[in-house]
């Protein structure tokens, strides 16, 4: 994880990788996922839906090998 980024009340996954700046809340985070620099999830639920999965209290789970388009 970059010493840059925040992850608050989250689970990363062994095979996680979290670039510079990402800021991760109430997020869970499966297996071998690389997240770039920059990423925000967890702070609106209605974008991450359109990415993620989004429990009813707020918790958004990113699935196990998802790649993020502008990788």
């Amino acid at each position: 994880m970059d010493e840059n980024a925040v992850v608050e009340d989250s689970i990363l996954f062994d095979g996680v990788q979290v670039g510079a700046g990402v800021h991760l809340k109430r997020c869970i985070v499966d297996k071998n996922v690389l997240i770039p620099s920059g990423e925000r999830i967890g702070f609106d639920a209605t974008a991450d839906a359109e990415r993620f999965a989004v429990s009813e209290s707020c918790i958004t789970i990113v699935p196990k090998d998802y790649r993020f388009q502008n990788q």
